[in-house]
């Protein structure tokens, strides 16, 4: 598995490269966030907002929803309300933590760069996990808003 979403990664990363996007300033901004469960029911929404510096990490903020028809029973772990983010974007992917420095219960987002009608967009897993491994887990999207819509 890891293998596959290394060449994914690798790919989807080229591909973004060579549509124009080059640079931390064409992926910096704020993104719309969708998560869903494994199913593919949609769970959350929000925005993400990042800022990518040159060194390939990536710094920002969250604000993220329960969406009111997904109900209150499945597990999303801490990523409702607000907060900061840190990661890293490099050939081998997309690694997003939604919790930096706390050693439990974290939501980490694992992904890859990928093209949408022009705009930056981030696709892959979430993955809530606390002391005793994995609780919960999903697939995201993320979608880069226009300069003007920011």
């Amino acid at each position: 598995m890891r293998q596959l979403l290394f060449a994914l990664s690798v790919v989807a990363i080229g591909t973004a490269c060579s549509d124009g996007v080059t640079g931390p300033e064409e992926l910096s901004g704020v993104y719309v966030y969708h998560a869903t469960d494994s199913a593919g029911t949609l769970l959350l929404t929000g925005t993400l907002q990042m800022v990518f510096q040159d060194d390939s990490s990536v710094t920002g903020s969250w604000g993220i929803e329960r969406e009111p028809d997904a109900g209150g029973d499945s597990e999303v772990g801490p990523q409702i309300g607000e907060g900061t983010l840190q990661g890293r974007l490099s050939a081998e992917g997309l690694v997003l933590d939604l919790n930096p420095g706390s050693a439990d219960n974290n939501v980490l987002l694992i992904g890859a760069l990928v093209r949408d009608a022009g705009a930056p967009k981030l696709a892959g897993d979430w993955r809530y996990s606390a002391f005793a491994g994995e609780v919960a887990a999903g697939h995201f999207t993320a979608t880069r808003l226009p300069s003007a819509m920011e």
